[in-house]
């Protein structure tokens, strides 16, 4: 939970009173309980699936006071469900919901709805028992001294709360222990099985609940997208090889093919191209990184990358599809097909900062560079290269005698020094 959906009220200008008011996030106590977890969520890590749903009722009610509210007071669309996506205060004693209430907005734009915050009264004001507020100039003080008041009463949120450092939905919460009537009923109110960066199927995956993972993909696979990857842009075909589970690993490739065929209208080889890859700013890692060198799994993958064609010719940072494969030795024959359907394949760059034609001299696959050499003589260019050079001392240094007699025979490098 972040403390931007109340910024605009919690952040006073200069010339406000700072003396009245001070930045939420500089308060210790008051961070503490923003940033801490909920009755629901400390419940459902502990199991009781019978009080986790009577508590999940209870939440029901109160995010149905408050779309009553919407609707009745700004004529708003039931249809869109922003009650379910915002931070709920909670006024617990009179004066509180009397104050909340005097703040509230009669009249509100619709992108000013928006960015309101949100007060459940427990103690109904005039027959009612929500409040929204949008503070303009003149009650931005008393909005957000009403703010830091309420935020120590809990919050009413299906959003993602903090636990022992990291971010996590209820559904989370609920997928990484099993609770699968829990599941059912968060998701019968509205709460989503997956968001951008919050997936229950990877927690699941993670926790070894293959159950849950199964009555997921089963129960509900047209209800959430099982595509999505979390904060690490891992999704859960990458949590599955970290876990060296072939087993695993097949079921999630057919069910997240299969979603992504259905709902995004894509080919399974779109579909397994955008499934099978790791892409982050933050690593220079690939989904190769995360496969474990075993014979089962290894196979998995190569039935995967021949059967649904892995683009060959994909790059990202300094990693690409047909080095990592190579490097694997898996579906070796599948990549001399792709270089003679495409010989400009040899001139990827790889990690190690020479072309692919290079890197077959190096692991000694030679034959493929002699049959292309006679059947396309312009693969010539890949050799005049710097690595050229690299390449042939390497072949020397390690006494690769047909790399060697390859390399000379082939030209590279044909220019000498």
């Amino acid at each position: 939970m972040e403390t931007d959906e109340f910024g605009f009220a919690l952040h006073v200008d200069s010339s406000d009173d700072v003396d009245d008011v001070e930045d939420v996030t500089e308060d210790p106590e008051l961070a503490a309980n923003l940033y801490g977890s909920t009755q629901l969520y400390q419940l459902i890590r502990s199991g009781n699936q019978r009080r986790i749903v009577q508590l999940i009722d209870a939440y029901g009610e109160d995010f149905g006071k408050v779309r009553k509210h919407l609707e009745r007071k700004y004529r708003w669309d039931k249809d869109d469900k922003i009650w379910l996506k915002k931070t709920i205060l909670v006024a617990c004693s009179e004066e509180q919901c009397r104050v909340a209430k005097n703040l509230e907005n009669a009249v509100m734009e619709v992108e000013d709805l928006r960015k309101a915050v949100f007060v459940l009264l427990q103690h109904p004001v005039n027959d009612e028992e929500v409040a929204i507020l949008h503070p303009d100039e003149t009650s931005r003080l008393a909005v957000a001294q009403l703010i830091i008041q309420l935020i120590p009463n809990g919050f009413l949120t299906w959003k993602c709360i903090a636990s022992g450092g990291k971010n996590e939905t209820f559904m989370e919460a609920a997928a990484a222990c099993g609770l699968h009537e829990v599941i059912d009923k968060l998701y019968e109110l509205d709460d989503p099985i997956a968001i951008p960066q919050h997936n229950a199927l990877l927690q699941a995956c993670g926790f070894d609940r293959k159950d849950t993972l199964q009555w997921l993909l089963r129960r509900h696979f047209d209800n959430f997208d099982c595509t999505l990857r979390d904060a690490s842009q891992r999704n859960a075909l990458i949590v599955a090889l970290q876990r060296n589970d072939p087993k695993m690993v097949e079921l999630l490739l057919g069910k997240m093919i299969a979603y992504r065929c259905k709902h995004y209208g894509e080919s399974e080889t779109e579909a397994f191209n955008k499934v099978f890859r790791y892409e982050s700013n933050e690593s220079d890692a690939s989904i190769f990184t995360f496969l474990w060198r075993s014979k089962p799994m290894y196979k998995v993958v190569e039935k995967a990358v021949i059967q649904y064609k892995l683009d060959l010719s994909y790059q990202y940072n300094y990693s690409s599809n047909i080095e990592n494969l190579l490097d694997a030795d898996i579906a070796l024959d599948y990549c001399f097909a792709g270089i003679r359907a495409n010989p400009n394949l040899l001139g990827i760059l790889t990690s190690k900062n020479c072309s692919i034609l290079h890197e077959l001299l190096r692991k000694g696959h030679v034959d493929i560079l002699r049959e292309m050499y006679r059947t396309t003589p312009d693969i010539q260019r890949f050799f005049d290269s710097d690595a050229g050079y690299a390449t042939l001392h390497a072949a020397l240094m390690s006494s690769i005698s047909p790399t060697v007699r390859c390399s000379v025979h082939l030209g590279a490098p044909s220019r000498v020094p």
